[in-house]
């Protein structure tokens, strides 16, 4: 019996492993199954498969509260557009798209690395919350949606760019000591 040793990709994680694929027959036939992917617990799955591994792993934009919030945002936001009809119909997608920039730019900055560049992701998904905002503003004062309607989305998107705002922190500066005068 042949052994073949290879190396494969986790599909849910990061790394490398290898796992062996024996054949009793000859060393060409000694190698991994053309289809199919290994998951982080060494499981195989056909292409297509929408098994999970059995160990959930989470990016790091996935454990920021702030971009929770913000698929909290994008859900509710979707289940208003659903009764938006005709007439408002440019501010029902101008919700959605605006409500689906919020998280995207925050999954996206996160990725950087702590940077001028990450901060304008992050700024991005803040002028996204504004427009979101702005947008409620209109569809409230338009007698669109209820008070009710309007608060709670006014407070989440609330929520959102006060922890956006903590996030990108203060602007960088270039500043000269202080002189020390005598």
């Amino acid at each position: 019996m042949y052994e073949y040793v290879y190396e494969y990709v986790y599909e849910y994680g990061y790394g490398y492993g290898t796992g062996t694929c024996k054949s009793a027959l000859n060393p060409q036939l000694a190698r991994p199954p053309a289809r199919g992917r290994v998951d982080a617990a060494g499981g195989r799955h056909e292409h297509g498969s929408t098994a999970m591994p059995s160990i959930p792993m989470k990016l790091d934009h996935e454990q920021l509260d702030v971009y929770q919030v913000s698929l909290d945002f994008a859900a509710w936001s979707y289940e208003l557009a659903k009764r938006l009809r005709n007439a408002d119909r440019h501010a029902r997608d101008q919700l959605l798209r605006a409500s689906q920039s919020i998280p995207l730019n925050i999954a996206e900055g996160c990725g950087k690395l702590p940077s001028a560049e990450r901060r304008r992701f992050l700024q991005i998904a803040g002028g996204s919350t504004r427009e979101c905002a702005a947008i409620l503003d209109v569809l409230h004062r338009c007698a669109v949606i209820s008070q009710t309607e309007w608060r709670t989305g006014k407070q989440m998107l609330a929520r959102i760019v006060a922890m956006l705002t903590r996030l990108i922190g203060p602007p960088d500066c270039v500043r000269e000591s202080e002189a020390e005068f005598g």
